[in-house]
């Protein structure tokens, strides 16, 4: 699965191999969410970047999945709302 995680100087480090480190985490970790289901609990490695184990790292992920989802769907649905009303004055 590709998706980009974008990693700047400023919010992260200027060392590229922290940001690369901290990408590969992240990507890692949303890949467990997403293939896997994973939970809270179902890994325990720890993180070289910032000791964040995956079991912390993993809720975190999976609620902004879930907040971007749920905007994501609400702008959908505000946006069928609106076209549908404008058909209909039409």
């Amino acid at each position: 699965m590709r998706f980009p995680v974008i990693t700047s100087i400023k919010n992260t480090s200027k060392c590229a191999v922290v940001r690369v480190t901290i990408r590969r985490r992240v990507k890692h970790a949303l890949e467990l969410i997403i293939a896997r289901g994973a939970n809270a609990g179902t890994v325990t490695e720890w993180s070289r970047s910032g000791k964040v184990p995956y079991h912390e790292l993993v809720p975190l992920l999976r609620l902004a999945l879930q907040t971007l989802y749920a905007h994501g769907m609400y702008l959908e649905h505000r946006w069928a709302k609106i076209q549908s009303e404008a058909g209909h004055h039409v």
